[in-house]
């Protein structure tokens, strides 16, 4: 069997040069052991205590804090994400609607009381909204402003979505947030903001 000069040359070199790294650790170590034992007992314990702090906030300065930066920005931004969904919604339920030519009759007069009913119909509380109407003056089709005050967003998702059959009106816009409460805390499921609601014309 033939042999390799140059493989068994390295082995060597090599374990040699870990015994060096190993030797030059332990002499770096030494100064620090002797300190150590040095210590007296309780000390020693106050070093130890120390260290796992600082071990504790090293792990969550690298591994839990990012992790709740990430979830706080997602929920601060799921309901602008889900005002989103519902302008999507509302405009693809007016495409359906004017297929179908079904819903209110274009001609008939739309008041605050028929979008208050169609909002309750949606099961939101009466006290978490404000109808306000905007613009209808010289013939021109009259707009619609939704303030919001901790109202169920999963009401409002599906009012979005009725809202052009029932009522022949789009969601034109949205800016909604999170509810939270005088101290700051969010509230589950709440959210504040603004709808605009223009008028669903056929094309």
């Amino acid at each position: 069997m033939a042999h390799h000069p140059e493989s068994t040359m390295k082995r060597p070199d090599l374990g040699a040069r870990a015994a060096a790294w190993s030797a030059r650790a332990r002499q770096g170590l030494r100064p620090l052991a002797a300190w150590h034992a040095a210590l007296t007992s309780r000390e020693r314990r106050l070093v130890h205590a120390g260290g796992a702090a600082l071990a504790l906030y090293l792990v969550f300065t690298v591994a839990i804090d990012p992790a709740w930066t990430a979830i706080a920005r997602a929920r601060n931004e799921l309901p602008a994400l889900r005002a989103q969904a519902a302008t999507v919604t509302s405009l693809a339920n007016e495409a359906l609607r004017l297929r179908q030519r079904g819903g209110r009759a274009s001609n008939t007069p739309l008041a605050p009381a028929d979008i208050d009913a169609s909002l309750r119909r949606a099961g939101l509380a009466p006290d978490s909204w404000r109808t306000t109407q905007e613009g209808g003056a010289a013939g021109k089709p009259a707009s619609w402003r939704i303030d919001v005050k901790e109202a169920s967003s999963s009401a409002l998702m599906r009012w979005s979505d009725t809202v052009a059959a029932d009522l022949r009106l789009r969601v034109a816009s949205a800016e909604l947030t999170r509810a939270s409460t005088e101290y700051g805390r969010p509230i589950p499921g709440k959210v504040d903001g603004m709808l605009r609601l223009a008028a669903a014309t056929d094309r």
